[in-house]
């Protein structure tokens, strides 16, 4: 049975967070924006977010103008409602957010500083994490039960993410990173 399991190497001095709230986010489709990120210590964020129509209407918090760009674009009401709430929050964070990713084996983790988003040149926008990003890896390993019989249902990064987020397990997501 197999399931990931935390290495245990972590620094001793690593002081406890304490944030807001979490939010995953994903590093591009594919994760095409990883390296980027993790090289360059920032967050990408899409949507079109950085493009000539839509980032003057975020820098300002025109959030019904960025719903309605969506639908011009042929996105039903739900959907561009979610696209304009996800931009919201990226946009707004005032680094109380914990933004988490899984890059392969490793859960990356950190905060936004309080400069805003900047434009990037594929019509995204991108912010910088504060002190970089963080992280503790993971690995693939042999689950350990109390002899009962568990069951172990191994799962993607993208879906653990959501999970753990949606299931408001995230006192547990941040004695993991702390």
């Amino acid at each position: 049975m197999q399931v990931m399991k935390k290495a245990s190497s972590r620094p001793a001095a690593q002081s406890a967070i304490h944030p807001e709230r979490a939010r995953y986010i994903k590093l591009g489709r594919g994760g095409k924006w990883e390296r980027e990120c993790l090289d360059r210590g920032i967050v990408r964020f899409g949507f079109g977010a950085g493009s000539p129509q839509r980032f003057p209407l975020c820098s300002v918090g025109k959030w019904d103008e960025l719903t309605e760009s969506f639908v011009a674009e042929g996105r039903d009401k739900g959907t561009a409602t979610r696209f304009a709430n996800e931009t919201r929050l990226f946009f707004q964070d005032d680094g109380s957010t914990l933004w988490i990713t899984f890059v392969g084996e490793q859960l990356c983790w950190g905060f936004l500083t309080a400069t805003g988003p900047q434009p990037h040149p594929d019509g995204g926008v991108w912010r910088a994490v504060a002190g970089g990003w963080k992280r503790n890896v993971f690995h693939s390993g042999e689950a350990e039960t109390n002899g009962e019989d568990d069951k172990v249902t191994v799962i993607g990064p993208d879906k653990l993410a959501e999970l753990v987020l949606d299931a408001g397990l995230v006192n547990w997501l941040i004695r993991k990173v702390s």
